[in-house]
């Protein structure tokens, strides 16, 4: 029974809605998080994908426990255990972000997901009594909304946190030696530590406060014998069994479909954006875009359904949709693509609200067993992503595969260049670029192509060429700390010119670690610039000479562009050649990671069907 005086229900509502965004905010934060440990934790797609896995995986696992848990303690307590676990699994990225310890980033993950099951298992009840049981539909849209409206807000701010510039450490970590590449993922790892200190923090006091809302007692119990009694028993009088109803189990195959799509949608666009080549920053975005599209749907759902439009007739036309987005991205080449999966927001928007009342249509007193059974089917977040990355990583190393031979002909052409250099300098680097080339010619020897030592060698080749020449110039990481070491320590932090010089350091970087050697003297002029801009609004006289000793040291590296030694030339010219093997690879990529949206099209399919025809199978038997 609803409570409906409107003073009385306000506060509670506002409430429950902030849980609801709580939902939101935490399990929405996996858009981001997977492209991010992908690239700190050095990950196949397929692994990167398990972060979806142990968050959606928990709501199996505890389903029950957490109803047990929350008839023994009440609701309010089962809600502020559910906020404490929370945080406690917020806590537990910070000794993982420190080791870079994958499985225990996904333990920290599924204890996060473990407390939002006993929060959303307590929660979920006041939405309905909380006003008329006519209006319980409108207010499950508005929690909704709350939820992907906080969905939305975490991928925007701890995009911008986690994944700026996160393309370019995954780019300029091949270049790198073994302790550098460790330095630089435990510095982008640890980038981590501040939001989820934060989140803990939060979340630990919201978990004190909740026992103290005024949120109505709920006791359940007489209601549910009400509604046991109140059942029309004719709807399912002559089956015994909840087996006699197969539109039931199509129903729940239909939601385990639905919330893969929804997560693949949301949790996969961030890297798909990256493999696309937008910056992490801009790529963290589009979560925000396609959960947008989810409000949109929602509302149209309240306007619609039922006044204009059957909830059936909103599922076909919803998976129709669907269909078409998916072949629409599979089809189309480049960023527009990125827009029709954003759209596929709009498509899944309403599968949730009627999915449900399809399939427990006339179960009768088996409604409570086919509701468990279609909670337990949110198992397909945790699943079908992980067939997405499967299928991405093996059309990866297929489309490298069939670029194989242009790659082996582009290393064979760079080979060429440094085999016939002769001098003393850095002769053993110079060995171990031809050992590289030379292996990803053996990698592609025979029948059996090796795509994943072609890549790892093109990559170590790439690298070992970036440090030979960087040093050969004198661009090296001694040549920067001298430099940067000096002008960080002797400006003061909060002057004008402390932002112009972390700004040149950032295009230094940048330049150290371009792929194509041959843009170098580029990124040496806009360093210049900003130096001189510096040197303009420098406080004192002091920072004035610290900047004029950068711009001498810069200058003299331009000078050195200008009259390249023999193996600089050599060098310059083989990172050229090679970015092109680079850019085949890239390619295959992006190619693998469009193609791969191809696993959503069977599962629209198969919810349109139980749209038109599978939630009537069995139906007509009474």
């Amino acid at each position: 029974m609803g409570i409906e005086n409107k003073k009385s229900v306000l506060g509670p509502f506002l409430i429950i809605a902030g849980m609801f965004a709580i939902f939101g905010f935490v399990t929405w934060i996996n858009s981001v998080l997977i492209p991010f440990m992908k690239v700190v934790c050095e990950l196949t797609e397929t692994q990167a994908l398990l972060v979806a896995t142990a968050s959606y995986i928990s709501f199996v696992v505890m389903g029950v426990p957490a109803s047990l848990l929350i008839k023994k303690v009440g609701y309010k307590k089962g809600m502020s255990i559910g906020l404490g676990l929370m945080a406690v699994g917020a806590i537990i990225f910070i000794p993982a972000a420190d080791s870079r310890t994958y499985s225990m980033f996904l333990f920290g993950i599924f204890i996060q997901g473990a407390g939002m099951t006993i929060l959303q298992t307590a929660s979920n009840p006041y939405v309905t009594i909380l006003g008329s049981i006519e209006r319980a539909a409108q207010r499950i849209s508005i929690m909704g909304i709350a939820n992907k409206a906080a969905g939305a807000l975490a991928s925007v701010v701890l995009g911008g946190a986690l994944l700026s510039g996160i393309q370019q450490v995954q780019d300029v970590l091949p270049t790198l030696s073994l302790a550098e590449k460790s330095e630089m993922l435990a510095v982008s790892a640890s980038s981590v530590v501040t939001p989820y200190t934060i989140m803990a923090i939060v979340l630990a006091v919201l978990a004190i406060l909740i026992l103290f809302a005024p949120l109505p007692n709920l006791d359940l119990g007489e209601d549910d014998a009400e509604e046991g009694d109140s059942t029309d028993d004719s709807t399912s009088s002559k089956r015994t069994s909840i087996f006699q109803y197969p539109y039931l189990f199509l129903g729940v195959l239909a939601l385990f479909c639905y919330v893969g799509v929804e997560v693949m949608a949301i949790d996969t666009i961030a890297a798909y954006g990256i493999s696309l080549g937008l910056d992490g920053s801009v790529a963290s975005q589009f979560p925000s875009y396609t959960i947008g599209c989810m409000v949109i749907g929602y509302l149209m759902g309240i306007i619609l359904i039922p006044k204009v439009i059957s909830q059936a007739f909103a599922l076909r036309i919803s998976m129709i949709l669907g269909v078409l987005l998916v072949i629409g991205v599979v089809s189309t080449p480049g960023e527009i693509s990125i827009y029709l999966v954003a759209g596929l927001g709009l498509a899944n928007a309403l599968v949730w609200p009627a999915v449900w009342p399809l399939t427990l249509n006339k179960l009768g007193k088996f409604t409570k067993t086919a509701s468990a059974l279609l909670v337990m089917a949110i198992a397909g977040g945790a699943l079908i992503p992980l067939i997405y990355g499967a299928t991405l990583d093996s059309q990866k190393m297929s489309g490298v595969a069939d670029q194989s031979k242009d790659v082996v002909a582009i290393a064979n052409e760079t080979r060429s260049y440094s085999s016939n250099y002769n001098g003393d300098a850095q002769k053993l680097n110079v060995d171990t670029i031809n050992l590289k080339l030379d292996s990803v010619s053996l990698a592609s020897a025979g029948d059996d192509i090796n795509s994943e030592a072609i890549v790892n060698h093109v990559n170590t080749a790439k690298g070992r060429i970036n440090k030979a020449y960087n040093k050969e110039i004198g661009f090296d990481t001694d040549f920067s700390n001298g430099v940067y070491k000096k002008l960080l320590q002797g400006l003061a932090q909060t002057g004008k010119s402390y932002g112009f010089i972390k700004s040149s350091k950032d295009v230094y970087t940048y330049a150290a670690n371009l792929p194509n050697k041959s843009k170098v003297n580029q990124a040496v002029d806009s360093i210049l610039n900003i130096l001189v801009e510096a040197k303009k609004v420098a406080s004192d006289d002091k920072e004035t000479a610290l900047v004029s000793e950068a711009i001498v040291s810069f200058e003299k590296v331009k000078t050195g562009l200008l009259s390249k030694s023999e193996l600089a030339v050599i060098l310059e010219k083989s990172s050229s050649k090679l970015f092109e093997a680079s850019e085949l690879i890239r390619l295959s990529s992006r190619q693998a990671a469009t193609f791969s949206y191809i696993v959503m099209l069977p599962l629209y399919l198969y919810i349109l069907f139980f749209a038109i025809k599978g939630h009537k199978i069995g139906l007509e038997e009474d």
